[in-house]
C-alpha cells in the first residue's frame, strides 16, 4: 500500500514517472535541511573550505564536515584538495535552480506569519484549530 512501482506505463501527462518522483523526493531530502541549505546558499555564490563555511555561518566544524559529507555523497557539492584544505563547491544544476527560487525566502528575516510562544515553540496560524 503506498508504495511507488516505476515502469514506463506510469507516465503521466507532464512525462513523471513513480521512479522520477522517487529520485526528485531523495534529491529534496538531500537538501531539507536548515544547515545544509545555508552551506549551499554560501557555495552557490563561491567555493570555500570547511573552516570558511563554520567562521560565516557560526556553526561547529563537526556539523559543517557531516552536512558536507552527505551533500558530497548525494552528488550536491564537489570536494577537492588545495594544498592543506579540501574546498567545496556547488555541483549540481538542479541545486542551483531550487536556491534560485528560495533565494527570495531564505534571506527574508520576516516572520509575520509565524508566533514565537513563551516556551520556544513556533505557531503558525494557518495549524489554528477552527472553534
Amino acid at each position: 500500500m503506498g508504495q511507488f512501482k516505476s515502469s514506463t506505463s506510469d507516465a503521466n501527462l507532464t512525462g513523471t514517472t513513480a521512479a522520477g518522483a522517487i529520485r526528485a523526493a531523495d534529491f529534496l531530502r538531500a537538501l531539507a535541511n536548515p544547515h545544509r541549505l545555508m552551506i549551499l546558499q554560501l557555495l552557490h555564490a563561491s567555493q570555500h573550505s570547511v573552516m570558511e563555511i563554520c567562521e560565516l555561518l557560526q556553526l561547529r566544524q563537526s556539523l559543517v564536515s557531516q552536512h558536507l559529507a552527505r551533500l558530497r555523497l548525494d552528488g550536491v557539492v564537489h570536494a577537492e584538495r588545495q594544498g592543506h584544505f579540501v574546498v567545496y563547491s556547488l555541483r549540481s544544476g538542479k541545486a542551483r535552480e531550487i536556491l534560485g527560487a528560495l533565494s527570495g525566502m531564505m534571506a527574508s528575516e520576516e516572520e509575520d506569519e509565524v508566533t514565537h510562544l513563551p516556551n520556544g515553540k513556533r505557531f503558525v496560524p494557518s495549524e489554528r484549530v477552527a472553534g
